[in-house]
């Protein structure tokens, strides 16, 4: 018995060692492996290059998009600040615009009728001579004294209600355009928009003589009136204004 246990144990030994050993060995990776074997990165499955990559004309054409959208809005910013621009600048013109589209709009027309005030009757009376002195005037331009005749002329032609309509005219057209003398000026010269009202003031009030019907015949045309203000508005300018405003004097006198 003990011998036999003894032969079992021994075998049992035996195999347990060579079993080991066996586990032992096959952990191990075999020589040359890492040689015929070398171990490659994982690489994920390729795409083809229509999927990896759009196509170049789709490039160029996107390219192409975004460059011409740069540009509108290049173009669209230039537009706005010109926009802007044009808008101060309409907007410190506004006064002196106003009061000449209302003047403009009261008085435009011709005929008569719509330039002194007086009835269809009057003005088919006048036509002949006011005609005549249109023709005149293409010759020599007329001077103060030359519309004096022709108003002391046209006074003899006129009833005492019509002369009442041409002097009532005549005072609403000229307070009127002398109200926007100062910004009208202050707008050409560059005279700050905050001066005008004292512009204005320095200018005061417009006389008219009680007999007048005739605007050029007492310097109440534009011209004049530009004229007769220049002095009262000048502490208020610029020397540099002021020689701007005495060159638009002459050059509405040589016209």
């Amino acid at each position: 018995m003990g011998k036999t246990t003894g032969i079992i144990l021994t075998g049992a030994l035996g195999l347990g060692f060579l079993f080991v050993l066996w586990l032992a060995f096959s952990d191990r990776s075999q020589p040359g492996e890492s040689e015929q074997k070398p171990k490659t990165p994982e690489t994920q499955p390729r795409t083809s290059n229509l999927q990896m990559a759009p196509d170049a004309g789709l490039l160029s054409t996107i390219d192409d998009l975004q460059w011409r959208l740069e540009q509108a809005e290049s173009e669209l910013r230039q537009l706005k600040k010109e926009k802007q621009e044009s808008a101060n600048k309409k907007k410190s013109e506004e006064p002196a615009k106003k009061m000449t589209a209302k003047a403009k709009k009261k008085y435009a027309g011709k005929g008569a009728k719509k330039s002194f005030g007086l009835s269809e009757e009057a003005e088919e009376r006048l036509e002949p001579i006011l005609l005549t002195w249109k023709e005149e005037d293409k010759l020599n331009a007329p001077d103060e004294t030359t519309w004096r005749t022709r108003e002391a002329q046209l006074l003899g032609m006129l009833s005492e209600e019509e002369r009442i309509q041409m002097h009532e005219t005549l005072v609403e057209r000229t307070e009127e355009i002398w109200t926007w003398v100062a910004p009208k000026v202050g707008s050409i010269t560059g005279v700050p928009s905050s001066n005008w009202g004292r512009m204005r003031e320095a200018i005061g009030e417009i006389q008219i003589p009680p007999s007048a019907i005739l605007a050029r015949a007492h310097g109440l045309h534009w011209s004049g009136l530009l004229e007769r203000a220049a002095p009262l508005m000048e502490p208020h300018m610029t020397t540099e204004q002021s020689n701007q405003l005495q060159g638009i004097i002459q050059n509405q006198g040589a016209k």
